[in-house]
C-alpha cells in the first residue's frame, strides 16, 4: 500500500499552495511539476547538480568544449567553489558557444531546432542564478537535444527522457523523508 502523506509548498511566485502526495511524486512521468513541488524545499546545490547530472547525459552532444566548461563550472557552482565573478565569464563563453551553434533554422525560430543547438543551450541554463530555473530549463534543453537526433521519434524520445530525468530525480531528492532542517 502507497503512503498518501502529502507535503505542502507555498511557491515564492504566488499565495496559492503547491501539493503532491508521495504517490503522486513517485507516479510523476515529468520533472517540471516535480521541479515546481520543490520550490523552496529543495536546496539549491541539489537542483544545480540535477542541472549538471541531466547535461552530462547528452555530454557527447556537447562539441564545444565552452559548453563542456560550462557543465563543469556548473557542479562547482552547486558546490560553492566558483565565485561570481567566475560564473559570469563561464556562462558568457557558454554564451558565445550557443550562438555559435546556432544553425539558420535556429535563428528563424528563435529556438534550438538541432540536437547540438539544444545541447549548447542546456549547458548555458546549467549556470542561470536561480538553481530552480536552471534546473527546469536545462533538463527541458536536455530532452530537446535527444529528441532531435537522426532516426528518433520526436515525441517518443521526449518522454523517455522527461521519464528518466523523474526517475533521476527521485535518486537525487526525497522531499518524503524525515528531514530536521526542512530542506531535501
Amino acid at each position: 500500500m502507497a503512503l498518501q502523506r502529502r507535503v505542502d509548498v507555498v511557491p515564492s511566485s504566488s499565495a496559492t499552495s503547491e501539493t503532491m502526495t508521495e504517490a503522486e511524486w513517485m507516479a510523476c512521468s515529468d520533472p517540471e511539476p516535480m521541479l515546481e513541488f520543490l520550490r523552496d524545499k529543495a536546496s539549491n546545490r541539489t537542483l544545480r547538480l540535477f542541472a549538471v547530472a541531466c547535461c552530462r547525459c547528452i555530454w557527447l552532444l556537447l562539441s564545444d568544449e565552452r559548453s563542456r566548461i560550462a557543465v563543469e563550472a556548473a557542479k562547482r557552482l552547486a558546490n560553492s567553489e566558483l565565485s561570481e565573478l567566475e560564473r559570469e565569464s563561464v556562462h558568457r563563453e557558454a554564451g558565445n558557444a550557443f550562438l555559435a551553434a546556432k544553425t539558420p533554422a535556429c535563428r528563424d525560430a528563435h529556438a534550438p531546432r538541432t540536437s547540438g543547438c539544444a545541447a549548447a543551450r542546456a549547458a548555458l541554463l546549467c549556470l542561470l542564478p536561480d538553481a530552480l530555473e536552471a534546473a527546469a530549463s536545462a533538463s527541458f534543453q536536455v530532452a530537446n537535444a535527444m529528441r532531435r537526433l537522426p532516426g528518433c521519434d520526436f515525441i517518443e524520445e521526449f518522454t523517455r527522457v522527461r521519464l528518466t530525468q523523474t526517475q533521476l530525480l527521485r535518486e537525487l531528492i526525497d522531499p518524503f523523508a524525515p528531514n530536521t532542517d526542512g530542506r531535501v
